[in-house]
């Protein structure tokens, strides 16, 4: 899913107009990006988390970033809950 087709959608489901469903797109996924440049750990429930991890040294360390998704609970966990 590209961005224009999540604000599509999202305005969609919402009732909201594209232009403000964009902005807070833009202000979340600027959000987020400043979280990762920081190298915090960003949790997003239910998506899960997404882990900054720096590789190598010096000039030849690298940046990789890993997206862990939270495993969905069965019907049994969320009515136990």
């Amino acid at each position: 899913m590209k961005k224009m087709e999540l604000i599509d959608h999202v305005a969609e489901t919402t009732g909201k107009p594209k232009r403000v469903v964009r902005e807070i797109a833009d202000a979340l996924f600027s959000s987020i990006h400043e979280q990762l440049q920081a190298e915090e750990v960003v949790v997003i429930p239910p998506l899960g988390r997404i882990v900054v991890r720096k590789f190598g040294e010096g000039d030849e360390q690298k940046t990789a970033y890993k997206v862990i998704l939270a495993t969905p609970k069965s019907e049994e966990e969320v009515a136990e809950a």
